[in-house]
């Protein structure tokens, strides 16, 4: 049995519409989505300098009509959202100019998951999450990406690391969205 179809006539609300939209546009055919972070732990030396950091993605960003055909969206992190060009000109608007979606990665790093297998984690982030979607939202985000990881071998993934790493996937899935940002799930399988 296959899944009922939504056509424009079924009375889907706006915000349910502009999420399908969104998700239809950053998943468009032979279109990339570009992940668009930078380490700031560098310890020393001219690379940890914030304005050499974000001078590839400036002129990445600020490239001619090709970037435009081939990448459907940009991930950006908390760092790049709110940088700018040399001219002042923030990297949403350059991308929004462009046709090219900001998302936003949102979870923040995996911890061990207490109980689980050796090595088994769930990712953070939940916390604040409602709040940094509405601002991601206000700020020109329209989609946002959460990784967990699972890991696979000999008597793993648990069942444990199945279940919370499914909610906390859901849980993020239905804050993003009730937010108005479409949710990219990312299970990172590993060995």
């Amino acid at each position: 049995m296959s899944p009922p179809q939504l056509s424009e006539s079924d009375s889907l609300t706006s915000e349910l519409r502009t999420l399908k939209k969104t998700g239809d546009f950053t998943v468009r055919l032979y279109k990339i989505v570009l992940v668009a972070s930078f380490e700031v732990s560098i310890p020393f030396g001219i690379y940890n300098q914030l304005s050499i950091l974000i001078l590839p993605f400036q002129l990445l960003f600020t490239a001619d009509e090709r970037l435009d055909k081939t990448i459907s969206g940009v991930i950006l992190f908390h760092e790049t959202l709110y940088q700018k060009t040399d001219d002042g000109t923030p990297f949403v608007k350059i991308l929004q100019g462009k046709g090219i979606l900001p998302g936003i990665k949102v979870d923040k790093g995996t911890v061990n998951l207490f109980g689980a297998e050796d090595g088994e984690s769930t990712t953070q982030g939940l916390d604040d999450l409602a709040q940094r979607c509405a601002q991601y939202k206000k700020d020109g985000c329209q989609f946002a990406k959460w990784r967990c990881v699972l890991k696979i071998g000999k008597n793993v993934p648990s069942y444990l690391a199945i279940l919370e790493n499914a909610n906390v996937l859901a849980r993020y899935a239905s804050i993003c969205q009730a937010n108005g940002l479409v949710p990219i799930v990312e299970p990172e399988v590993r060995e």
